[in-house]
């Protein structure tokens, strides 16, 4: 796990084992996702869970509800039921839940 140190670092834009890990760029990216219209469910949350992990192993755990309305905000405007869904089901309560629902919905 980074330290605070390393943390305010990485904020900054340096480098960590070599690779440029920008904390608040990844964060953005993060915020601001949204479903690419050529891949499909699965390749848009292995996206989406690449940058989870990346963001955890930078010391900056997202909680589920940020996961989730990440989640939410990916969807194409077509998808308004399904994003009305995942805003109110109490049986939804993490990325994987979200995700495993999307992923069948878009199967089906």
């Amino acid at each position: 796990m980074a330290t605070k140190n390393v943390i305010a670092d990485l904020v900054k834009g340096e480098k960590l084992n070599g690779d440029n890990y920008d904390l608040r760029g990844l964060m953005i990216k993060f915020d601001e996702y949204s479903k690419d219209p050529k891949h499909t469910m699965n390749q848009n949350f292995r996206v989406m869970s690449n940058m989870i992990g990346k963001l955890k192993d930078l010391g900056h755990a997202l909680t589920d509800k940020q996961q989730n309305m990440t989640v939410i905000r990916s969807l194409p405007a077509s998808w308004a039921n399904m994003k009305q869904l995942l805003t109110h089901s109490e049986n939804i309560k993490n990325f994987s839940h979200a995700s495993q629902h999307v992923i069948l919905e878009a199967e089906t």
